[in-house]
């Protein structure tokens, strides 16, 4: 049960950090003004799915491509620390 909460946990937070990145280049853009938890995860999922489709015409989607997108998933996250404290704010 904890390797269960702990895995989707951890895809979560990964798809979270793609949906900061998108989210801070539409905000700067000024295309959106602010988005919620659940909009941001979206917004991380289908530019995880963009990202596949492009990366599939080029090298196979193995093991390792998959491990590099989940941690630069992961360094996203850290890095826009400070916009996820308004999210969890404790």
């Amino acid at each position: 049960m904890i390797i269960f909460i702990t895995y989707f946990t951890s895809i979560f937070i990964a798809t979270l950090g793609f949906g900061l990145l998108v989210k801070k280049f539409l905000v700067k853009e000024g295309l959106i003004n602010s988005l919620g938890l659940g909009d941001t995860g979206l917004l991380g999922f289908y530019f995880i799915l963009l990202l596949s489709f492009l990366l599939h015409f080029f090298i196979p989607l193995n093991y390792y491509v998959t491990v590099l997108i989940f941690i630069s998933g992961f360094i996203l996250f850290i890095y826009f620390k400070n916009i996820t404290e308004i999210f969890f704010p404790y």
